[in-house]
């Protein structure tokens, strides 16, 4: 990234994705420059220019420094991931990226497939989709649905690990990561048994879920204590950013369902990957359909 002093007012505009109208980079690039001057944007930037990537620096004026709903209406209509993100927090040296599990990093809610093998999916899903838009309280519905886990056995859980796959682009990101010399957190309300996974790329620095009991190698139905929710999770990212110095805008913080809100909201940048509504009005960038890996242009 360029070494730059930003002003208070100078925002950088990221579209990520190809545009569904746009034969060329060009056309793209002069499409969103028009866009940019229609919301009183000026002294244009263009930071990055790929067949995937639209990154501009714009200074906009006070009452314009979020995107006006029309604006979002477009970029949507033209298939784009989108943010805009204060220059001051782009352009930092990012040192810490804290990350959600379930439905974030692995492409499913590790609870739920836990509940499928042992043949309540759908009482436990219907639970979890409920929290995650933020209509349920999350640690009384967790522990509704780990309730329903009675009976799980080790085995059971080892098909379920087995089967659970990375969300699109992780490995590649945790790549990127490792080579800036940016430390990683996983913050999740999942299990611990499936953050294993994670556990063996051998690149996460900080690792905090939740626990099953277990006795004779079969599930109680209790979970273990703390559990990991949406305050605990703010309460971690706030405490490794209080010990190791980290400032808001060296920090980035991924999720995607209502218990992230508190998370997201004390990092530089935040991130909603496939997020439910709940999260999608605290991000500063929404990814709906490109890949964590984009999440490059955020820290190179």
């Amino acid at each position: 990234m360029q070494d730059q002093t930003p002003s208070d007012h100078r925002q950088v505009l990221l579209l990520l994705g190809e545009g569904k109208s746009f034969r060329t980079n060009q056309e793209r690039d002069q499409w969103a420059h028009t866009r940019l001057m229609s919301l009183g944007a000026k002294n244009l930037n263009l930071l990055i220019s790929t067949p995937t990537a639209f990154i501009a620096e714009v200074e906009l004026s006070t009452s314009a420094k979020k995107l006006d709903e029309r604006s979002k209406e477009l970029f949507d209509s033209e298939g784009f991931d989108f943010g805009l993100i204060p220059s001051s927090s782009y352009f930092a040296k990012k040192k810490l990226i804290a990350f959600d599990l379930d439905s974030t990093l692995i492409a499913a809610e590790g609870i739920d497939e836990l509940a499928r093998e042992l043949g309540v999916f759908d009482q436990v899903s219907e639970i979890t989709e409920r929290a995650m838009d933020g209509n349920l309280n999350f640690e009384s519905s967790f522990c509704e649905r780990v309730q329903l886990l009675r009976g799980l056995t080790l085995s059971q859980i080892e098909h379920v690990v087995d089967r659970i796959a990375f969300s699109p682009g992780v490995e590649q990101l945790f790549q990127t990561l490792k080579k800036q010399s940016i430390q990683i957190a996983v913050l999740s309300g999942g299990f611990d048994f499936i953050a294993e996974k994670l556990k063996k790329t051998g690149v996460i620095d900080y690792l905090y879920t939740n626990r099953l009991e277990f006795k004779e190698g079969i599930a109680t139905g209790v979970p273990l204590l703390p559990i990991i929710d949406g305050n605990a999770k703010k309460e971690l990212l706030s405490r490794l950013m209080t010990d190791h110095g980290f400032l808001p805008e060296e920090v980035i913080a991924v999720g995607d369902g209502a218990n992230d809100i508190g998370m997201i909201q004390l990092a530089g940048i935040s991130v909603g990957f496939r997020a439910k509504p709940a999260l999608q009005k605290h991000s500063d960038l929404l990814l709906r359909h490109r890949p964590l890996s984009d999440l490059s242009y955020l820290v190179n």
